[in-house]
């Protein structure tokens, strides 16, 4: 079983056909810093999605609280 090289996990990550071309071209700082960088604004995209959930679990909290508050009267 031959082991899987970064390259070969790479392809599936790589979109852009800059990225591949800078793959097979052997330029990785270049790929290193693009990657890097759309990590960045993956990471960016990732911290907001959280912060709606955040919010979207206050409205529920919110709603079974007063829900709560209703059942009680």
């Amino acid at each position: 079983m031959e082991m899987e090289t970064y390259t070969d996990r790479l392809a599936g990550l790589l979109q852009r056909e800059e990225d591949l071309l800078l793959c097979r071209a052997g330029r990785l700082e270049e790929l290193k810093k693009a990657l890097r960088k759309r990590r960045c604004v993956l990471m960016d995209e990732l911290h907001e999605s959280q912060r709606k959930v955040d919010r979207i679990d206050t409205v529920i909290r919110q709603i079974e609280k007063e829900l709560k508050e209703r059942n009680e009267k």
